[in-house]
């Protein structure tokens, strides 16, 4: 199987990438349709996603070079900018009262100040799998913006499984929780995967917007009801 992947792995990565492409379009456009906010937050998530498939993927094309890299750094910066919007779409899932809504949303701001803080302390370091090469943390960034990536990544899945898991006992919706579930469950999976490891969480993020749009979908014909 690992081999497999590693002979295939650029032709994967243009998959995922237009893969996330298309859930960008089909949540903005239920977005334009709806006004409905989960549609558009994930979007921004997704528009995230799709960033960083596309600069992985053109390393297939692209060796190391200045410009490249400077790129490939606005793929961390993104990832602590759109991550922590999974809070609020927790509290948009679970119809949470506005001032409830303020407090995730000043929670969210803060996050995001963190995470575009500790992307831009990260040091990166060229890394070449199978013929796609990419800019990945390096052994030169501070341990606290390591953490801090981490525990951002996983502190916004835990939390949209356990309103994933009240979603399911006040709307019979199980879609959020399976969005957090899969992308924390193949993170840790991939955690085995090596190299390989920041391919296999890509279909944990394919999964989690997948699960999100399935979500909005089942929750708007509810509301309708």
């Amino acid at each position: 199987m690992k081999n497999f992947l590693l002979k295939n792995l650029s032709t994967m990565l243009w998959g995922i990438t237009a893969i996330h492409l298309s859930f960008m379009v089909i949540l903005l456009k239920k977005f334009k349709d709806s006004k409905y906010k989960i549609y558009l937050l994930a979007s921004i998530i997704t528009f995230g996603l799709f960033y960083d498939a596309l600069f992985i993927a053109l390393g297939a094309f692209i060796k190391e070079n200045s410009v490249f890299k400077g790129f490939s750094k606005l793929r961390f910066v993104f990832h602590g900018c759109f991550i922590p919007l999974l809070f609020p779409i927790c509290a948009e899932a679970l119809g949470a009262e506005d001032d409830t809504k303020k407090i995730v949303w000043g929670i969210t701001a803060f996050l995001i100040a963190f995470g575009i803080a500790e992307s831009c302390c990260t040091e990166l370091d060229g890394e070449t799998v199978a013929n796609v090469f990419r800019y990945k943390a390096g052994d030169l960034t501070p341990k606290w913006a390591t953490i801090g990536s981490l525990a951002l990544s996983i502190g916004s899945d835990i939390p949209l499984m356990v309103c994933g898991i009240k979603a399911i006992k006040d709307k019979k919706n199980p879609f959020l929780f399976l969005s957090g579930f899969f992308m924390f469950a193949i993170s840790a999976a991939g955690a085995s995967a090596g190299e390989l490891m920041f391919f296999t969480s890509m279909f944990g993020e394919v999964l989690m917007i997948l699960f999100m749009i399935l979500f909005g979908d089942k929750d708007r014909k509810q509301i309708k009801e």
